[in-house]
Order: structure tokens, then C-alpha cells, then sequence
């Protein structure tokens, strides 16, 4: 008897046949295959694969079957596909032997087998059906091996399918890494390119090519910026920025992504906190915060000496030209410090006319008096605001750091010498 009523409507049916791409398209040697092989392991006269559309009438392949024989089995195929379940009829010529509602007899098909071509969720696309000329016994053996090859035809269906989308995911994703605001490299084993996209040379500024091995070396690590994070930090060498360099392991252990990801503005922002932070708004020389910062560290870093510094009547500035033209005097201020100094020194302004400076290197007596000296010299030099010429001082007052001691302790005692040469008429340096 007829299977159940179908669950599955005609035209999803259709829709899902058409999904597969099958339908009015050249013979492939796969399904050929298929059907050769069919026909030579059951030993049939020919064997014909077929896709049924909505008129029933179309054909993928047939094999070992006479030019146009193929077109007289498409009542067979239908009737296969519409009784959903494998058929076997030994001899067309005794049909009530079977009590099957046969369909109208084929010339030159005396018996056939026919197996549904059904995905696995239950959408039977068309079917595949074997014929002989003369009266033949199918064994269960039989049904079964046409039952394989039924799933042979819709596994390379699926793998058909699988492979388009893949293709479509594919071109997505190069879509995507083409559009894409991260900049990716892909490297073999021998960290040879195998492929990146637009976005990796506009983020590094390195002209990359697929083939060459990458080199390393084009990246300028920027060891200021990437000391406080966990992955580093690099800088362009084509104009102003920072990227972020990751490295992931594939799941082929031969496979390394690299993703370079534009870092700039949140680099910039933290910078802009950080000079927030540890730089006076007014000179952008380092700030108070900034001298404790570095000086509890050093430290931990060989000699060095401190310098306090304090303007000599800067009050004044303030009184006779205005609180902007003593801020102009400060900028200058430490301007002149930092050309006074030498290059591994470091100026701050603690707050309102005092500053200081950390020595490092050399702080020996004639060095520290040099320095101390050429700090007086730039000092004497008039401060040149607006049209007013206007003259200021500094005390100096120099210490050496002593292993062991506090931050306190040494502050004390630099601002303790200055304080001294203030009593001593100012504009002069104290060491001690």
C-alpha cells in the first residue's frame, strides 16, 4: 500500500530541489559514475538518476540505456517518487501478482527497480530506477545496494550544496577582511604571507606582499606606549599613530593570524590623561605628581641629585604685568631649564614659582656646579613679554641623593639649601 500522506508540500519539494542547483545543467561525471556502476554491480539493462521538476519530466544521467530509451522511464521515476518507498517488480507482465496499481508498461522493460533519492529530513527529489528486458527476482540485497546508491546521489548533492556555501561564505568573508577596519595576515609555518588585506598596510604603513616572509623589523615597537599593556604597542612609520599587534594561533598548527588593530585614538586619549595627569597645564613641563612618580624610582637607579629651584621675585610679575604675562615668564622658565640641562636630566614645576630638576649621570661636585652655573647664566637673560623686559632671579639649592634615605629627607634638605642662599641674598646656588 501507499505510504502516508506527505508532510512535506509540492512546492517546498521544488524549492529545496532547486536549492541544490541541479536542475538544466551539463553531465557530471560524479552521477555517471553512479549510475555505470549501478548497473554493472546489479547487472541492469540500464539505470536512469533523475531529478523530477514540476512537469516530472527531467533527467540528470542515465547510463548504458540507447539514445532517447531514457525519456520512456520518466512514468517510472514518477511513480517511485510518488510512492515514496523502494519498488521492485520482477515481471510487468503479472501485475496483480504484486497488487501494486503499476504504471503503463515501458517497451523493452519486462521488470525495474527504484529506490526514492530523499534527503534525510524527507524531501524525496527524484529518483533513480534500474530496468531489465527480461523477468528478474530483486533480492533485499539488491534494494540495499540501490538504497547506497541513492545515498551516494544525495550526499554529493549535500556536498554540492556545502561547497556553494561555502563558496558564498568565502566571498562574504573576503568582503568583509576587504572592508574591514582591523588590518589581518595570514602566515605559514615558515611565517611566510599567505594572504592579508587592504587594511593591514594602511594601519602599519608597510607595504606587504603575499610570498615574502614577514619581517619583523618593519615594526617600530614603541616601548613608551606599550609598557603598561599586556599586548605592544607600535608606532607608524608613515604618519602619526599606534596600532596593537596580536598574534592567534590557528586551528592548523602551520596557520598564524596576525591582527593589527588601530589603536590611535584611544592611545591619543590616554596620552591626553596622562599629560592631564603628569604635566603642568601651564609650562607642559612635567608636574608635581610626575617628579614623585620618577623620583621614588630612581632610587632603584644609581646616583643622582636633585635640584630645588626658586624665582626670585616672581610676585612681582604677577602684581605689575598680570597673571598672564607671569604665566608667559613660567613657560619661558622652563624653557631655559631644560636648554640649561643636559639630555638625560628632567625639569618639573612643582607648583606656583618653584621647580626642580632630577640629575642623573654624572653628579659629581663640578658637574652639578657647571649645570648650577649655566641655570644663573640664562636666568640673567631679561624675559622679553609683550614690550616689557622683565628680569627675575632663581635660588639654587643642589643635593646628592644618600642610599637609603627618604624622598622627604632628600626634598628637605635641597629646599633647606635653597632657603639658605635666599637668606644669603638669592640669585645663587648651594650645594650640600
Amino acid at each position: 500500500m501507499r505510504p502516508s500522506h506527505y508532510t512535506i508540500t509540492q512546492e517546498q519539494r521544488i524549492d529545496r530541489l532547486f536549492s541544490f542547483s541541479i536542475l538544466d545543467t551539463l553531465d557530471e561525471a560524479v552521477f555517471n559514475k553512479i549510475a555505470e556502476d549501478l548497473a554493472v554491480i546489479l547487472n541492469l539493462r540500464g539505470v536512469v538518476i533523475s531529478f523530477m521538476n514540476h512537469n516530472r519530466e527531467w533527467f540528470r544521467v542515465c547510463a548504458h540505456l540507447p539514445e532517447g530509451k531514457a525519456e520512456q522511464l520518466v512514468i517510472l521515476c514518477d511513480y517511485v517518487l510518488q510512492f515514496g518507498q523502494p519498488v521492485s517488480v520482477s515481471d510487468v507482465q503479472n501485475p496483480d501478482r504484486y497488487r501494486l496499481p503499476l504504471p503503463a508498461k515501458v517497451p523493452g522493460v519486462q521488470s525495474f527497480l527504484g529506490v526514492p533519492l530523499a534527503t534525510p529530513d524527507g524531501y524525496r527529489l527524484g529518483a533513480i530506477v534500474g530496468i531489465c528486458k527480461e523477468p528478474h527476482q530483486f533480492t533485499a540485497r539488491d534494494i540495499d545496494i540501490m538504497q547506497r546508491f541513492s545515498a551516494r546521489v544525495i550526499s554529493e548533492l549535500e556536498q554540492r550544496l556545502l561547497r556553494a556555501e561555502f563558496e558564498q561564505v568565502n566571498e562574504d568573508l573576503q568582503t568583509i577582511m576587504a572592508h574591514s577596519p582591523s588590518g589581518y595576515v595570514l602566515l605559514d609555518d615558515r611565517e611566510k604571507i599567505i594572504g592579508l588585506n587592504p587594511a593591514a598596510e594602511r594601519i602599519t604603513g608597510v607595504l606587504w606582499q603575499q610570498g615574502e616572509t614577514f619581517n619583523w623589523k618593519a615594526l617600530k615597537k614603541d616601548s613608551k606606549v606599550s609598557s603598561s599593556r599586556e599586548e605592544p604597542v607600535y608606532s607608524r612609520w608613515v604618519g602619526q599613530g599606534w596600532f596593537q599587534l596580536t598574534r592567534i594561533p590557528m586551528q592548523r598548527k602551520d596557520r598564524t593570524l596576525l591582527v593589527f588593530e588601530d589603536i590611535t585614538d584611544h592611545v591619543e586619549y590616554q596620552l591626553y590623561l596622562q599629560d592631564i595627569a603628569f604635566k603642568d597645564q601651564v609650562t607642559a613641563a612635567e608636574n608635581r605628581h610626575a617628579f614623585y612618580a620618577y623620583l621614588r624610582s630612581r632610587f632603584r637607579s644609581g646616583p643622582f641629585a636633585v635640584a630645588f629651584l626658586d624665582l626670585d621675585h616672581f610676585k612681582q610679575v604677577n602684581d605689575t604685568h598680570g597673571h598672564q604675562a607671569g604665566d608667559e615668564v613660567l613657560k619661558e622658565v622652563a624653557q631655559r631649564l631644560k636648554h640649561a640641562v643636559r639630555t638625560q636630566d628632567r625639569v618639573y614645576r612643582l607648583a606656583g614659582d618653584e621647580f626642580t630638576v632630577i640629575l642623573g649621570g654624572d653628579v659629581s661636585d663640578d658637574m652639578l656646579t657647571q649645570i648650577a652655573d649655566r641655570i644663573l647664566k640664562v636666568m640673567r637673560e631679561p624675559f622679553h613679554i609683550e614690550e616689557n623686559h622683565i628680569h627675575i632671579g632663581v635660588s639654587i639649592g643642589i643635593t646628592r641623593a644618600i642610599a637609603g634615605e627618604s624622598v622627604d629627607a632628600l626634598l628637605k634638605r635641597a629646599d633647606s639649601l635653597m632657603y639658605e642662599v635666599k637668606q644669603a641674598g638669592r640669585f645663587n646656588f648651594r650645594m650640600g
